[in-house]
C-alpha cells in the first residue's frame, strides 16, 4: 500500500488544478491524515477561509489510521484520475 500511496502522491500533481475543489480539499485531508495523522493544529480565524477549509477537510479524517487515509487517499485519487494514470494506481 504504501508504494501506491507514494504513486498517487506524485501522480495527483499532474491532473489536481483540474480538479474541483471539494476534491481538492478531500484529498489535502486525507493527504494530512496519511502523514501527520490527527490534526495537531489549532483552527484558523474565520477571516482565513482557505486555511478554515483545508482545516476542516484534515479534521475530517480524525480517528483513522494513517494506514486507511493512504487506502483511501488513493481510492480518491485514483477515483479521479485520468484513466492512464488511473490504471497504474
Amino acid at each position: 500500500m504504501a508504494e501506491n500511496f507514494e504513486l498517487a502522491t506524485e501522480e495527483v500533481k499532474s491532473f489536481v488544478n483540474k480538479l474541483n475543489d471539494q476534491t481538492k480539499l478531500q484529498i489535502y485531508g486525507l493527504y494530512k491524515q496519511a502523514t501527520v495523522g490527527d490534526i495537531d493544529i489549532g483552527k484558523p480565524g474565520i477571516l482565513d477561509q482557505k486555511g478554515r477549509a483545508k482545516w476542516d477537510a484534515w479534521n475530517a479524517n480524525k480517528g483513522k489510521s494513517k494506514e486507511q487515509a493512504k487506502v483511501e487517499y488513493v481510492q480518491v485519487v485514483k477515483a479521479n484520475a485520468p484513466a492512464d494514470i488511473a490504471k497504474n494506481l
